[in-house]
């Protein structure tokens, strides 16, 4: 299965709960994908959030940080597996 570099996924969160005053918030953007475009849910603090995808929305700074990090343990999965396939071939 192919996989986007971490740096290159965007993400986009819809907002269940008011932010924190004073919290910095950036714009990101989940893309569809093939399969699966059922929102992504994000638990931050006690915070929760429903990731939609397609439309660029602007969320707290931690939200994306979670999702980014969530891209690269996949990425790792996805490099562990074909890893493990390669080497059931020799």
């Amino acid at each position: 299965m192919a996989t986007k570099k971490t740096e290159e996924v965007k993400e986009e969160v819809k907002e269940e709960v008011k932010t924190e005053k004073g919290e910095k918030m950036v714009t990101i953007h989940l893309p569809k994908e093939r399969g699966n475009n059922a929102p992504q849910f994000v638990a931050v603090n006690n915070r929760t959030f429903t990731v939609e995808r397609g439309k660029d929305v602007e969320v707290p700074e931690c939200v994306a940080e979670v999702l980014k990090l969530s891209e690269a343990a996949k990425d790792e999965m996805y490099a562990y597996e074909e890893k493990i396939k390669e080497n059931k071939g020799h």
